[in-house]
């Protein structure tokens, strides 16, 4: 593959007419000759010199040439069209102004690698002999070399003003060095890397717990940013790869990263997943006082692990993309599989260090998928949020089945997915004044967050007839739904007590035990809660 790519930029640049003007046609042509190309060399260079004829010859060139010209009577001539005409001109001028200057400050190089290749090429005799004098005194390190003038042409003059301390820009590429060691049989020196030693020894004194000078606190600092930086890189690529190993192959690094870097605060530009996480978690103690104490340590662990909270809620977080890049998204989001990643190494860690470690993210995962159903609720409108919603809802029962096991809190959480009434109250009311589309839209939301709450209450099924464990806590929040005392539609209560009585209590003796004991819990809530507010409902009956 990569002997093909030479190849072809040999013929590219060679059927360009700079490679005559350079004279680097010579060195092009004995390439591709040496690489059994020597035909298409031959017609490559007498295209770029029939092509720099025409540039500089007059008519009797061109005819010579047998190029024929005919007027474009399609030209717009009015005053709007002469004016465009006179500013592209303008531009143009100042374009050709700035490459004749070299080297210079404002230079916007080519899109085509190439192009820019040969830009950098041609104006390496265009650099002084000796550097200009800078303000300050102190000397820069790097010399003045060909990879010096490259980056700072391929930079647009960002690598001039970086600082060398900062190491970590740029992809970190600042903070390795490349040496030379001894020729080989192939006449090559082998080349060894190796990273900036002081950056290393902090790294190794942070690693082994020990004390770091007030020298090496700025290296200790650097390598967290470094290391955001890093991790950034890596979940966005793996998002975006369109290759599934590729993808599958950056998830798994990218979720072993997440729980190893405690404390390393989440880069800018997944900073918003994270922040998408903290809201869910502290929406969701506000909605189920019965799991405060555990969503409270989840709430504690986020703040303390950003890249695991980003991690669990980036696929549920809308991304400044293209229209052409969404399938590549979804391809490589597949249900989620960022969020399974890091539930199975929080459940292989939870065996050897923090037991609650998994029930933590696992907290945090379903809150963030309850927050981006929610959001959906509350802006209908907003397309790219209702996509995440049914992606999320629709993937969460497959979800929560290859789980390597749930909680109470959990399905509480996965329950408070049926709290649509005001949803469903809210679009179901029509105004005079609203449109055929704004109704149409309003029907689309309400069957949405219906389908949504439909699939939590399969969630509690499934969850019933599969994990003993658990069976008495998905009953418990069914006939929770059934009775009302969780919020839920009218539709999805009756929805519930079908699921109750006739799917659930036939299924065997311990189902409908369960059933039992469930619904004797909710009649005893009942009774203490009118007993506690018999005021209150008294003079509720009476004012009605």
């Amino acid at each position: 593959g990569i002997r093909t790519h030479l190849r072809s930029s040999c013929l590219t640049l060679l059927r360009h007419f700079l490679s005559v003007t350079s004279g680097s046609w010579e060195v092009l042509t004995d390439a591709l000759k040496q690489a059994g190309m020597e035909t298409q060399a031959d017609r490559a260079l007498k295209a770029s010199k029939q092509q720099l004829n025409l540039m500089k010859g007059g008519r009797a060139a061109r005819n010579r040439a047998a190029v024929f010209y005919e007027w474009d009577t399609s030209a717009d001539d009015s005053r709007a069209a002469k004016r465009q005409r006179d500013t592209d001109d303008a531009q143009a001028r100042v374009r050709a102004a700035k490459m004749a200057r070299g080297l210079g400050s404002g230079i916007q190089l080519p899109t085509s690698m190439v192009d820019a290749c040969e830009l950098v090429l041609l104006n390496l005799d265009n650099l002084p002999p000796k550097r200009p004098p800078v303000a300050s005194s102190k000397q820069r390190k790097q010399p003045i070399d060909l990879d010096f003038v490259v980056d700072a042409v391929l930079s647009n003059g960002a690598s001039l003003t970086m600082e060398e301390n900062h190491w970590y820009d740029r992809d970190g590429g600042d903070g390795w060095a490349i040496e030379e060691g001894e020729v080989g049989e192939d006449g090559r020196p082998v080349l060894t890397f190796k990273m900036n030693s002081s950056v290393l020894d902090a790294g190794m004194k942070i690693t082994q717990g020990e004390k770091v000078k007030d020298t090496e606190k700025a290296f200790a600092e650097q390598l967290k940013l470094a290391s955001s930086m890093a991790f950034s890189r890596v979940l966005m690529s793996s998002s975006t790869a369109r290759s599934s190993a590729v993808a599958d192959f950056g998830k798994q690094i990218a979720a072993r990263l997440a729980l190893t870097l405690e404390g390393v605060k989440a880069a800018s530009e997944i900073e918003r997943s994270h922040v998408m996480t903290v809201e869910a978690v502290e929406s969701s103690i506000k909605k189920n006082a019965e799991s405060e104490e555990e969503l409270a340590g989840a709430l504690e662990f986020a703040l303390e692990n950003p890249l695991v909270s980003s991690s669990l809620a980036y696929d549920l977080t809308p991304k400044d993309v293209s229209t052409e890049d969404i399938e590549v998204l979804n391809s490589a989001a597949s249900t989620s599989a960022l969020a399974m990643r890091i539930l199975n190494e929080a459940y292989v860690c939870s065996f050897n260090e923090d037991k609650a470690k998994y029930e933590k993210c696992l907290d945090l995962f379903v809150s963030s998928v309850v927050n981006a159903c929610d959001l959906s609720n509350q802006n209908p409108k907003d397309n790219e949020r209702k996509r995440i919603a049914n992606a999320a809802a629709a993937s969460l029962p497959h979800q929560l089945g290859a789980a390597p096991f749930l909680t109470p809190s959990s399905l509480n959480l996965v329950s408070s997915l049926c709290d649509i009434d005001e949803v469903v109250k809210k679009f179901s009311t029509k105004t005079p004044s609203q449109t055929i589309a704004e109704a149409a839209a309003a029907r689309t939301a309400k069957a949405a967050a219906e389908k949504r709450a439909t699939a939590a209450l399969l969630i509690l099924r499934d969850v019933a007839f599969q994990r003993d464990a658990l069976r008495g806590s998905a009953v418990d929040c069914a006939v929770a739904i059934a009775s009302g005392r969780l919020p839920a539609s009218a539709q999805i209560e009756d929805k519930a007590l079908k699921l109750v009585m006739n799917v659930i209590f036939p299924k065997n003796t311990d189902c409908s035990d369960k059933v039992i004991n469930s619904a004797a819990k909710e009649l005893e809530f009942a009774t203490r809660f009118a007993i506690e507010n018999h005021e209150k409902i008294k003079k509720a009956n009476e004012t009605s």
